[in-house]
C-alpha cells in the first residue's frame, strides 16, 4: 500500500525481527548501528487499550494519513498520503496511494484482516514487499478520526509505529487533537508522530516534514 503511510497497516501476526537485508542495509546509514534498522529501539511494547465494540463495517471507506512516525516500510511515499479500505468479511482491502518527494504518484494494495486469536480492533497488515506487522485501532469516532499503534517486541527491542487518520485531507489537525490523549493514556510518545504533505489537495492545509 504505498499510497500509504497506511501503512502499513494489524492484529497479531509474530514478527520476528528477521527483516529483510535490502531494508535493514537502507536503515544502517541512518541509525549509525551496523545491522540495525533506525526504527528498532531498546524496550518492550506497551500493552494499549483497544477500540470497543469495533465496527468493520463503520471503519470501511477512505482514510487520510495526517500523521505518523517514520518508518521504511512506506517506500518512497511522503505526501499526500490515503488508502481506502474495501470491506471485505472481518478485514479489509486495502489500497493506499501518495506521492515522493519528486511528485512521483504511487499506489500499493494489500489487506488488513482480524484474526480469532485478538479483538476485532487489532489486526494483521499484510502488504507486498513488507513483513506482517499489527495494526491497533486504539480510539476512533469513524467519522472524522482514528488512532493507530502497531508495535513488535523482539527480546528487548522494539519495533513501533503510530498513526493518526482522518477522514478528510485537510481534518489532520482536529484528528491530532483527538488522538493526543489516548496516545499518552498508552503510554505511546505522541511526540513521534510527524505531519504529513498534503498541499496536492484542494482545501486542506499545508503540512512540511519537519
Amino acid at each position: 500500500m504505498q499510497h500509504i503511510h497506511v501503512l502499513t497497516l494489524a492484529a497479531t501476526c509474530a514478527l520476528a525481527l528477521a527483516v529483510d537485508l535490502s531494508v535493514i542495509s537502507r536503515q544502517d546509514s541512518q541509525s549509525g548501528k551496523p545491522g540495525v534498522p533506525s526504527y528498532v529501539e531498546s524496550g518492550k511494547c506497551p500493552e494499549v487499550e483497544l477500540q470497543e465494540n469495533f465496527s468493520h463495517q463503520k471503519y470501511a471507506g477512505k482514510w487520510y494519513m495526517g500523521y505518523k512516525m517514520d518508518n521504511p516500510f512506506l517506500g518512497d511515499i511522503e505526501k499526500c498520503i490515503q488508502s481506502d479500505y474495501q470491506l471485505d468479511g472481518t478485514g479489509f482491502k486495502v489500497t493506499t496511494s501518495g506521492t515522493s518527494k519528486n511528485y512521483k504518484n504511487t499506489e500499493v494494495k494489500g489487506e488488513i484482516r482480524s484474526t480469532q486469536e485478538f479483538p476485532d480492533a487489532s489486526m494483521s497488515v499484510l502488504f507486498p514487499d513488507s513483513f506482517p506487522a499489527n495494526y491497533r485501532v486504539i480510539d476512533t469516532d469513524y467519522t472524522s478520526y482514528s488512532c493507530v499503534y502497531s508495535c513488535t517486541t523482539t527480546n528487548n527491542f522494539k519495533s513501533e509505529f503510530g498513526f493518526v487518520f482522518s477522514r478528510s485531507a485537510g481534518g489532520a489537525d482536529r484528528a491530532w487533537a483527538k488522538c493526543g490523549m489516548p496516545f499518552l493514556r498508552n503510554k505511546i510518545n505522541f511526540a513521534k508522530l510527524k505531519p504529513t504533505d498534503m498541499s496536492c489537495f484542494s482545501g486542506s492545509r499545508y503540512y512540511k516534514w519537519a
